[in-house]
């Protein structure tokens, strides 16, 4: 019977530790500890961590070794992820002592931006010179093109210009193209090819050369085909034919075309007044050679009323001229506010004062002559 009862009446080994007897909970209460937990120290024992907090001595072989990191692929070799408490020893550590490895990333950012900044400088030069090359490379192919034909152009323009030859072929080339004096060369091209030479902006590379102790954007004499991006103000230098049915004939070209220079220096309408006034009018006038016109007596009439209608273009371009530089104005008035009056009350009570209507009639004539000017000069430049 003692036998048999003793396994019931045993308890089991757990509930008999010293702890449980001393310090340990009461008979009716479960224990504390869970199952997946450590058991408790005892008080003499120093306490151990808790389990949810790792030991700092494998926090701090963590943070120091960033291999580890990466050989477990908690992060890729190029990317920075920041550090949370837990793995970085706690808020402290995270915040005020980074890692290592971050530092040795930060500065491979940087050398990498440097090497960007490096290789972009670098491919800048390489677009640079590949530029040249081709603006080179296309100046090139303009030269290729001058014959004898372009040579009789360039040496009538240096002549006028007092310039030598090779500067004339060198500002031309200047140009992006010879697409105007192919024209003028060609059979059913232009009839008239034109050269402006005035002050402008120097040319950068894309004038396929650099010209020495000029620096772009600074001011010098050019010679422009066709054209110009600018007011006119220079001179302008022109070759026409009377012909264009075949093309040019370089043997005979000076005997087919017509050179002149109209000077625009002090204005376009000047510059064609001064040309027709000493050029074309005495042409005419010493032309004897007016073929059927000198049969007949109409023709005779026809003769003089050309030569008519010429003088009378001429003083047109006169008073153009004159109204547009602003030479013809009204006389300015001191003596009189105008300013007073701007209303029907004003007017009203100045025409009630003999003094100022007196004034205004004098005034009124003085502009009415002036009008009358400028009115007989349109009269005389319309017939």
């Amino acid at each position: 019977m003692d036998e048999a009862e003793a396994p019931d009446n045993k308890e089991p080994d757990t509930a008999e530790s010293p702890a449980s007897q001393d310090n340990g909970p009461e008979p009716d209460e479960p224990p504390e500890t869970a199952l997946d937990e450590p058991p408790e120290t005892t008080l003499d024992e120093p306490p151990e961590t808790a389990p949810d907090e790792p030991p700092e001595t494998e926090d701090a072989q963590q943070s120091q070794d960033p291999s580890t990191e990466v050989e477990q692929g908690a992060f890729p070799p190029e990317v920075t992820a920041p550090l949370d408490e837990e793995t970085a020893g706690g808020p402290e550590h995270s915040r005020f002592k980074p890692s290592p490895r971050t530092a040795v990333e930060t500065s491979a950012r940087r050398a990498s931006k440097f090497r960007r900044s490096t290789s972009g400088v670098q491919s800048l030069q390489e677009t640079l010179k590949e530029k040249q090359a081709r603006f080179k490379e296309a100046r090139e192919g303009r030269k290729m093109k001058i014959n004898s034909a372009y040579k009789y152009i360039f040496e009538v323009l240096a002549d006028q210009l007092v310039l030598d030859i090779t500067t004339v072929e060198e500002l031309i080339l200047d140009g992006p193209t010879l697409e105007a004096c192919e024209s003028f060369f060609a059979k059913g091209g232009s009839r008239t090819l034109k050269f402006l030479y005035q002050e402008g902006e120097a040319p950068g590379i894309e004038c396929g050369r650099a010209i020495p102790g000029v620096l772009k954007g600074t001011k010098m004499m050019k010679l422009y085909i066709d054209e110009s991006q600018d007011k006119f103000k220079g001179l302008c230098l022109f070759f026409v034919r009377a012909r264009n049915d075949i093309a040019v004939n370089v043997k005979s070209m000076h005997e087919d075309t017509y050179f002149s220079v109209l000077d625009g220096s002090e204005g376009l309408l000047l510059g064609i007044k001064n040309i027709i006034t000493n050029v074309f009018l005495p042409a005419i006038l010493a032309t004897s050679n007016w073929g059927a016109l000198n049969q007949t007596k109409q023709g005779e009439c026809e003769k003089q009323s050309f030569t008519e209608t010429l003088n009378r273009y001429l003083s047109f371009l006169d008073g153009a001229r004159v109204s547009i530089e602003g030479t013809v104005q009204l006389r300015k008035i001191d003596y009189i506010d105008f300013a007073k009056l701007q209303s029907f009350e004003e007017v009203t009570a100045a025409a009630a004062n003999p003094d100022t209507l007196h004034q205004l009639e004098d005034v009124l004539m003085i502009w009415y002559k002036q009008i009358e000017q400028v009115r007989f000069l349109s009269i005389c430049c319309d017939e």
